[in-house]
């Protein structure tokens, strides 16, 4: 005769593993195409902040920041490419830094999830650009197509951050180049790291747009299981120095000033491997 432990035992078991199932769930991912939808809902409540980023006479430091990272971005582009260089710039928004490089001779593919921003992209900016209305995924182009990949503010909205990353890999060429801004979780936005944790225990996903934050430590280790080699860096915003990203100079990621661990983001240079970088 079986005790009643022996034949609860294998519920309890059942019920357990489902209730871990629904918590990791509920609390730490939703679906990718729900991760879409939810990302289409809310950008589409911003098309009005995006636009005006670019051409309100006296920014906020939001709109401050997001001009200066485009700005160096543009010129990291120039500083490493000729004219003719195929750039992909995922989550595109207004289209103002597509264009720019367009208009300096680049071929650019844009990438944003929101069709009412592409739409503005294309009547303000012309067909100069390969405007694309769609998530990230393969249709965008065939892999290994683009010299250079521009991710700003991006990557920290995504679910899955390392499985884009990889995304990103994949679409570059040989010792292509990624410039990729993230939020850095140590800044003040977000309670010095305290928000990210709160956030991920006790907050629905579907109610958190911001899904990743990163220390330079965790976003290194993420660059190089994803195929990356980090070559250069700045936190942002960085004042006066308007000195482009430099694949040469290979600044070491981890030789930081202390002040400068809290300031509200990183930009990031890396890029994939070479042939010559596996050679004995």
């Amino acid at each position: 005769m079986q005790s009643a432990r022996n034949i609860l035992e294998p519920e309890v078991e059942t019920w357990q593993r489902e209730l871990a199932h629904k918590i990791k769930v509920k609390l730490y991912m939703v679906s990718d195409e729900r991760r879409k939808e939810l990302l289409e809902e809310y950008f589409s409540r911003q098309v009005d902040q995006e636009i005006e980023t670019y051409e309100v006479a006296e920014p906020s430091p939001r709109q401050a920041l997001a001009r200066q990272r485009m700005k160096l971005a543009v010129q990291t582009v120039c500083h490493h490419y000729p004219e003719g260089a195929r750039i992909l710039d995922l989550g595109s928004g207004s289209g103002l830094a597509s264009a720019t490089l367009a208009e300096l001779g680049f071929q650019v593919t844009a990438v944003e999830l929101v069709p009412e921003l592409v739409r503005h992209s294309r009547e303000r900016y012309g067909d100069n650009v390969d405007w694309k209305a769609l998530p990230f995924n393969d249709r965008v182009a065939e892999r290994a197509s683009f010299d250079a990949v521009l991710s700003l503010g991006y990557l920290e909205f995504q679910e899955r951050a390392g499985k884009e990353l990889v995304k990103m890999r994949r679409m570059l060429k040989p010792g292509g180049m990624l410039l990729l801004s993230v939020p850095n979780t140590l800044s003040p936005r977000f309670q010095f790291g305290l928000s990210r944790a709160y956030f991920r225990v006790f907050k629905e996903p579907e109610h958190v747009p911001v899904r990743h934050t990163f220390t330079p430590e965790r976003l290194q280790r993420l660059l190089g299981m994803a195929g990356f080699i980090l070559r250069d860096y700045k936190w942002m915003p960085h004042g006066e120095d308007s000195e482009p990203l430099s694949e040469e100079r290979g600044r070491e990621f981890m030789t930081h000033r202390v002040k400068l661990r809290t300031a509200p983001e990183m930009l990031t240079l890396s890029r994939t491997y070479r042939p010559e970088d596996t050679t004995p």
